[in-house]
């Protein structure tokens, strides 16, 4: 990723013997031009196989995960349709 330019690697500035690595401009373009190829591959392997309870129960369990991601609710789907 780093040959392609997607990631920048760097010396941690407070532990030389560890390593920093962000995403580039380049990086976040790839992020985001994969993202629906993604969703679709998820979709078709994983959330078409279960059926509405299942999926009801996927989604409680999963929300301690993305209140710990998003803790300030940046990407809630709920607050874009308010």
């Amino acid at each position: 990723m780093r040959q392609r330019g997607l990631v920048e690697r760097l010396t941690a500035s407070d532990d030389r013997r560890a390593v920093d690595v962000t995403i580039t401009t380049a990086g976040r373009r790839a992020l985001v031009l994969a993202t629906p190829g993604h969703l679709d591959t998820v979709r078709e392997l994983v959330l078409d196989h279960l059926d509405a309870t299942q999926l009801d129960a996927l989604a409680n369990a999963l929300e301690p995960v993305v209140a710990a991601l998003d803790p300030h609710e940046r990407f809630n789907p709920q607050r874009a349709k308010d």
